[in-house]
């Protein structure tokens, strides 16, 4: 588990737990930062709180960034239509595949297509592009 510690500066003073460690450089998007807090692993001058804390200025903030847990990929038979595949892009047709997941995510562990990449471009009734690299995926999304 990862710690980090956080002084409260005048020019914060006054906002949310919630929103003054999300304009920190935690990495944790707003609603993950939320999650941390209702779970516990927020405290403010050495106490557990809520997201609804109004900070001071001097106070300190501990934030416990739990270690992450991995993701299965288990395979599925799901009718996929690839309309273009090499060793550098997938392109898969989506038409069909209302409400497949394209990542697991929180609410979704399973049933999900898992691209090769971590960030595949959705163009709905178009397709799902993805690609190993960034440029190739770019430039792909771009023409597909």
């Amino acid at each position: 588990m990862e710690q980090r510690e956080f002084v409260v500066e005048q020019e914060t003073a006054g906002q949310r737990i919630d929103r003054f460690l999300s304009g920190e450089d935690t990495g944790l998007s707003r609603s993950a930062l939320q999650a941390l807090v209702a779970d516990g692993h927020v405290q403010c001058n050495g106490k557990t709180v809520a997201k609804s804390l109004k900070l001071k200025a001097g106070d300190t903030v501990l934030l416990e960034i739990p270690d992450a847990k991995p993701i299965e990929a288990v395979p599925q038979d799901i009718p996929l239509e690839i309309v273009y595949e090499d060793a550098h892009l997938l392109v898969v047709n989506t038409t069909g595949l209302a409400g497949v997941q394209t990542l697991p995510n929180r609410g979704h562990s399973l049933g999900g297509i898992l691209p090769l990449s971590t960030s595949p471009q959705r163009q709905p009734g178009k397709g799902l592009v993805s690609g190993r690299e960034r440029p190739r995926r770019a430039r792909a999304s771009k023409r597909w």
